[in-house]
Order: C-alpha cells, then structure tokens, then sequence
C-alpha cells in the first residue's frame, strides 16, 4: 500500500458526494502505488463509507461510468475462494498528479511485476465533479403556522378554558362578577357563597369546602343555623371534587364472609403432625405463623410430597422444628430435608435386610448349586465327548493317561537350555539330512 492513492483519493478526487469520497479512499488504501489490484468486499467499503451494500452498488457505479475507477485484473484476488472472491478495481490516478520521481518508483513497480510503465495517454486527467442538483423546492417560502390555532387546541387537550362561548369555570356555575369572588374576600365569603346564602355562623372554615355538599340546600335557611335534616345529609355524605362520597357512618358494617373449606381436612394424620409441630416450633421460637401469603400451602403441599415419597413422619417432624428455630424464613420442607450441611437432621439411613444363607456351586460360586447353568453345559460337552470317544475306539482310560502326560508336562516345564539343547540337535539332524541328499545326487 502507498500512501500516493490515499491523498489523490482523499484531496484532489472529482467527486460529487461524501459517499464517494469514503469510499474511493477505501479502495486507494488497498490498491498498489499505481491504484490498481484493490478488491475490498462490499461489507467492508459499506463500513468504511457508512453505508449499506445497495448505495455502494450504486455509487460505485457512478464512480466507474465517470471514468475515476474501472474493473482489473481479476486474478490478483486469487488467493480468495471463487465462491468469496469480490471484484477487482482499479484507481485511476491521473498521470499529472504523480511527479517526475514519484513516478518512476511506480514504474519500476510496475516493471517488478510484470507490467508496462505507465504513460500520460494511459491516464489521462480526469474531468470535474458533476454539480449537485438543486432542490425542487428551493427558494420557496415556508408556510407559517398558524400559532392561534395551535394554542386552542393544546389548551382543550390539558383541559384549560371552556370553548364553548359563555360557559363558566366558576365552582357551582357561580359569576366571579359576585362580590363574594372579589381579590381578598374571606373564606368564610367564598364558603357562604358556595351554600347559596350568608351565614352568621363564625366557626366556619374554608377547609369545610371540602366536606359540604357539592349542591346547595333548598329549604336552607337564610340566616342561622341549617335544619337538622340538613346537618344530617352533610354529616352522612361528603365530596371530593363534586363526588359525592359517603361518611363512615352511613357505610354499613362489613360482613366477614364464610371461611372456605379448611385445606387441612384433606390432608393425612401425617402430614396433620408434620404441620402442628412446625406451628408449634415457630410459636416456641417466637417468630409466630409466617408472614408470606401462601407459606402454609407450599409447606403443606411439600410434607405431604416427602411423606408420599416414603420418608420417615419423625424424622420429618424433627426437620420441620429446626426449619422453624433455624431457618423462619423458608416454607419448603423439600430444601430443608436436604440441608444437613447447615445443621439439619440427618435423614435415617435404611439398614438392610439381611440375605438368606445360599448353597452355592463349588464349581461357580457366583451359581446357586441348584439349577447351576454352567455344570448343566459340562455336562452336555463331556457326554458328546464320550459319545465321540466310542465311535473311534478310545477309551477312557488312555484319555486320562494322555491327559496325565500333559499335565505333567506343564507342572514341569522344561528350561531354556533344555530348549536350546533340542534346538541344536534339530539343527544337526537337518545338516546330516542335507549332506546325504547331496552325495547321493553327485553319485547318481
């Protein structure tokens, strides 16, 4: 790689848009110091031009009808499968822009490689970038937006002023024309006005709004005290932002509804133990019942797993009382029947049962005597064996001889100079045996 391309690329390159600008230097950082043999993939010039495949199509493309890239020599990729191999460009750098030393080191280059030096008609200089287009739109006015318009409807949207021409955003549809609204009239003028009449009586706030009644009375005195009727209706029923919401009092006691079907009727007299005596442990320990929704169904439904599974009940009930003084928080008795490492009751092992004695086989112990496979197929062979004997006149009397000699034979095996001694003497018999055919043929 040379740096030559680079700079071409990067600074004195006709091209139109940023695009061709990456990735023309992408192709010159791999091309040779006369731009030719470049053949980065496609991913790669769209990561270096920041872009996706289809617009370096395109502005490759562009670049080649322009005259400042064409395809080369193919082969120079093949070291790349076929299947893998991209295209092959070349960059071509004008002849004027190389100097006169510059460009004999690219040509001996080039020599060194088995091509033709590089003359001004083989690059010749390359023609303007195209002007950019101008936008269809241009020079017209933006429309304005109609401000007035837009600030309508963001205040119907939060819920600000009424639109609707005359209506009024007064609590009760009151004027705030009244008196009673004017800048620093009292509380206790604002409460008389929501009431719908003045009221002498001095004790009454402005927080009372909040629990009046959200319509005036109609057979409300003008003066005095309001009727007992009333004082009941607003004692009964106060409001919240015109809701009416009913007092303490005039809400009917709640009735505890029946308990469901207790889950503990379902379950074993063990798993009734295992359970009492984790509830007595954690009452021992005072820590009282557990405080999770749905501890008690998760422990039920665990002992009686472990109780169905074969474990021992006491040994269970051992394990639910240290759950209960060690470990409160848990509700499984599945993890804490498997939690001897923290302290936990060992669970019992099982002895096991004795066998009964056996009478084995004396010739295969690992056989019961009775119906020993192994002796049944002796038999069978030694009686085919006899059978064979018969019919070619052997009896068993030298079969054993025979097998006497060879027994013997092996108890005493014979040494190695035994066997180097027979060796030798075979080795003699077979140099006589020659010697005597070969006088008789020179005899004869």
């Amino acid at each position: 790689m040379s740096f030559l391309p680079v700079e071409w690329a990067a600074e004195h390159s006709p091209v139109s848009d940023p695009y061709e600008r990456l990735l023309l230097i992408a192709l010159a950082r791999r091309a040779n110091s006369d731009g030719t043999d470049s053949y980065p993939s496609r991913n790669t010039l769209a990561k270096s031009g920041l872009c996706d495949k289809s617009t370096v199509t395109r502005r490759l493309g562009a670049l080649e009808a322009r005259g400042l890239i064409r395809e080369g020599d193919q082969q120079a990729a093949w070291r790349i499968p076929e299947h893998l191999r991209p295209k092959v460009y070349d960059v071509l750098i004008p002849f004027s822009f190389y100097s006169p030393d510059q460009m004999e080191k690219v040509n001996q280059e080039r020599v060194d490689r088995g091509l033709a030096p590089l003359r001004p008609e083989d690059r010749p200089d390359l023609g303007p970038a195209p002007e950019k287009k101008a936008r269809a739109d241009k020079g017209t006015k933006r429309p304005k937006r109609d401000t007035k318009d837009a600030s309508k409807s963001t205040a119907s949207e939060e819920g600000g002023a009424s639109s609707t021409p005359g209506a009024s955003n007064t609590p009760l549809g009151i004027s705030t024309d009244s008196p009673e609204f004017a800048p620093g009239a009292s509380s206790t003028r604002v409460l008389e006005a929501l009431r719908g009449g003045a009221s002498s009586t001095p004790n009454l706030s402005f927080n009372s709004v909040l629990s009046s009644s959200s319509a005036p009375p109609e057979n409300a005195a003008v003066s005095g005290e309001a009727p007992e009727t009333e004082k009941k209706k607003i004692d009964d029923t106060n409001t919240t932002d015109g809701l009416a919401v009913p007092s303490a009092a005039a809400v009917p006691e709640h009735q505890d509804e029946p308990d469901p079907a207790d889950p503990g009727d379902e379950l074993s007299s063990e798993v009734r133990r295992i359970v009492s005596a984790w509830s007595q442990a954690r009452i021992a320990a005072g820590v009282g019942p557990h405080r999770r929704a749905g501890a008690l169904e998760e422990f039920q439904a665990s002992a009686t797993a472990l109780v169905k599974a074969g474990r021992s009940v006491e040994w269970l009930i051992a394990v639910a009382r240290w759950m209960a003084a060690e470990k409160p928080a848990w509700a499984g008795l599945g993890e804490a029947s498997k939690a001897q490492y923290a302290g936990a009751p060992a669970a019992p092992v099982a002895r096991p049962v004795p066998r009964q004695p056996v009478n084995r086989c004396p010739s295969h112990p690992s056989l019961e005597a009775a119906g020993c496979r192994h002796c049944a197929a002796d038999e069978i062979v030694d009686r085919q064996r006899r059978e064979l004997d018969a019919q070619r006149g052997i009896d068993d009397e030298s079969s054993l001889q025979l097998l006497a000699a060879l027994i013997q034979r092996g108890q005493n095996p014979r040494s190695a100079v035994d066997r180097s001694r027979d060796a030798a003497a075979r080795q003699a018999e077979e140099a006589r045996r020659q010697s005597a055919k070969r006088a008789e043929y020179l005899a004869g």
